[in-house]
């Protein structure tokens, strides 16, 4: 038999699956520390619902088949859309402003690269229900502590506006039909930089918008704002507005982030409607970026005539587990019972109820076996501590206890007297 996985899937041993578990479970507290909701929805679709909104390379993406009834069905590209079907369907049971996050496995036939496979986790957080600037504020406050508390290092958020660079295209009566081309050129300035772009475009567009667009492809901040304002043909008029009440509240968001506006983020998908965001480690220049998102106000109109506006973001887990500084498992104090004799094991079951009790982890070693060999295994499992327990320890309802990394053991102790020796 031929013993292998699809490309882009992938086994994932004990250490690396807690240190993702863990991820998620700290990203949830801070979901619900802004008062986010959980939801679920199911992993297959009918295609037709997948494909409401979206289309091309999103449809060469998809892990698309038919099941033994016949039924077009496919396996979820990203947690948005079936988002979006979710409303249509459960809008009625919901109250508005509803803020909910969404953690599930996704699925993607992509290139693999570092940190992104074929299946793997997205992290959804969105506001649906106003279309205020305070939302879009708050959506990327959640993004930059999600991160942060993930300790994935200093993050750069980069911010601009879907509209942006469509509206430079058309003042410069660039035809439609290009937008696509030029669009994806601009998204890869970050990885292949603005001389790359520049030759790519030359058969494309003219000497006077190539020009232009060298040019204000560069700015950033204060500078890009000043030549916002004197472009007086922009609809998006109040733009500038936005980008200083953004940069305005910025600085109640700690030191660990900072915002860039930064007009090379075009956002590929095609429901983004309003303001778009990346967010990178600074530190990092080969990652991609961790979180992206932005406002989508149109979204539901595939499924709904009730108009629902909506901001949101999404946090690649496996992009940033690939990418953390953190390498050890943030997990509860681990204990090994030692096993000494089968007779003794009724104390031992008491004596592990009574430790899960107050929060710890807890192993019965399962085989009667040389000290030695069980304390090997400790180390090898890294936990932290050892407790012995023979018929003198039995009588006196005490226990010796072997802290594993010093290789130090202590005791006789109560177990009353445990949880004060432990740390």
């Amino acid at each position: 038999m031929d013993i292998r996985i699809p490309k882009g899937f992938r086994d994932m041993l004990p250490e690396e699956a807690l240190l993702r578990n863990n991820m998620i479970a700290e990203s949830q507290q801070v979901f619900q520390s802004y008062g986010y909701l959980p939801i679920d929805t199911p992993i297959l679709e009918y295609s037709h619902i997948l494909l409401g909104k979206s289309g091309g390379e999103t449809e060469k993406q998809m892990y698309r088949f038919q099941d033994n009834g016949g039924r077009d069905l496919a396996l979820r590209f990203d947690l948005t859309v079936p988002f979006a079907r979710f409303l249509s369907m459960h809008s009625h049971q919901l109250i508005f402003p509803f803020r909910r996050f969404h953690i599930g496995k996704v699925f993607r036939g992509e290139n693999t690269q570092r940190g992104r496979y074929r299946e793997f986790i997205q992290c959804d957080f969105d506001v649906v229900g106003s279309s205020s600037f305070t939302t879009d504020l708050e959506i990327l406050m959640v993004a930059a502590s999600t991160l942060h508390v993930l300790q994935t290092g200093s993050i750069a958020i980069h911010i601009s506006h879907k509209k942006l660079i469509e509206e430079i295209l058309q003042m410069y009566c660039v035809p439609q039909t290009k937008y696509t081309q030029i669009f994806r050129a601009i998204d890869k300035i970050h990885k292949t930089g603005l001389d790359i772009f520049k030759k790519s475009m030359e058969n494309t567009l003219d000497h006077e918008i190539l020009t232009f667009l060298l040019f204000f492809l560069k700015l950033r901040n204060e500078d890009l704002i000043q030549e916002i304002e004197s472009i007086k043909s922009l609809t998006i008029n109040n733009l500038a507005t936005y980008f200083r009440n953004l940069q305005a509240m910025s600085s109640h968001m700690g030191s660990y982030v900072s915002f860039i506006f930064d007009p090379t983020i075009v956002r590929g998908l095609d429901y983004y409607t309003g303001m778009v965001f990346e967010c990178f480690l600074i530190e990092e220049d080969e990652t991609g970026a961790l979180c992206s998102g932005g406002r989508y106000d149109s979204l539901t109109s595939v499924y709904t005539h009730r108009k629902l506006p909506c901001v949101g973001g999404s946090i690649g887990i496996d992009r940033v587990l690939a990418c953390t500084h953190t390498s050890a498992v943030k997990t509860k104090i681990s204990i090994l019972i030692l096993n000494l004799g089968e007779d003794f094991l009724s104390y031992y079951y008491q004596l592990a109820a009574h430790l899960r009790e107050k929060q710890y982890t807890v192993e019965i070693f399962p085989d009667v076996r040389k000290l030695a060999k069980q304390l090997q295994y400790a180390e090898k499992k890294k936990i932290s501590y050892g407790v012995i327990c023979g018929s003198r320890e039995i009588e006196s309802h005490t226990l010796m206890l072997r802290n594993i990394q010093k290789k130090e053991n202590t005791g006789p102790h109560t177990w009353e007297a445990l949880s004060h020796l432990l740390y």
